[in-house]
């Protein structure tokens, strides 16, 4: 059920990361589910005893960036839902971590997700991702990492989540990458039209 399935500490030690960049890829996609599902629920946990924010092994960090795609997109809908189940404050510190945003940053780009998940996907960036990208940059970068594979309908919702942001309430970094992916995005579907 992905409740503690696996020991987080795998997820903040060299070998553990090295370890699962090589195991992850050969798993099925329940266990993989179950596996990715229990860092996610453990996140608090993860942060509260990584030794360095910026101490994950980037081959982990590319595993975890591709391997969403053989997920079932109800499976990924569940993982967005558990990223922010803990509250703002381990949701931000996770966008911190090269995993747990190389995690998102493949699950946002999994094929599947806005068609069956969309009300899951819709509330994600309406209600955590995009609320917090009003104060914080990191989001920013994931949502411009997850643009280029959206789709007519994803880029929607994405214009509809940045839509209802208030530049004036922003940060003021946050506010010049929000009118810079506004752009992005609005060349994004012109391209998606053309096609």
């Amino acid at each position: 059920d992905g409740g503690h399935f696996s020991q987080v500490g795998l997820f903040n030690c060299v070998k553990g990361q090295k370890l699962l960049a090589d195991l992850l890829p050969l798993w099925p996609p329940p266990l993989l589910a179950a596996t990715l599902l229990s860092l996610l629920n453990q996140l608090p946990l993860a942060l509260a005893t990584q030794s360095s924010p910026h101490a994950n092994e980037r081959s982990l960090a590319a595993c975890l960036a591709s391997v969403p795609k053989v997920l079932p997109p109800e499976a990924c809908a569940k993982l967005l839902t558990a990223v922010t189940a803990h509250g703002t404050a381990a949701f931000k510190g996770g966008l911190e971590r090269s995993d747990v945003t190389a995690l998102l940053l493949g699950v946002l780009c999994a094929p599947g997700l806005v068609d069956s998940c969309e009300p899951t996907l819709s509330s994600f960036y309406q209600k955590e991702l995009l609320p917090l990208a009003a104060r914080v940059e990191a989001p920013w970068a994931l949502l411009n990492a997850t643009l280029p594979t959206a789709s007519k309908a994803h880029a929607a919702l994405l214009g509809a989540a940045v839509g209802a942001l208030d530049e004036e309430e922003m940060a003021p970094g946050c506010a010049r990458s929000a009118v810079a992916f506004r752009k992005r995005l609005e060349e994004h579907v012109a391209g998606l039209e053309k096609a």
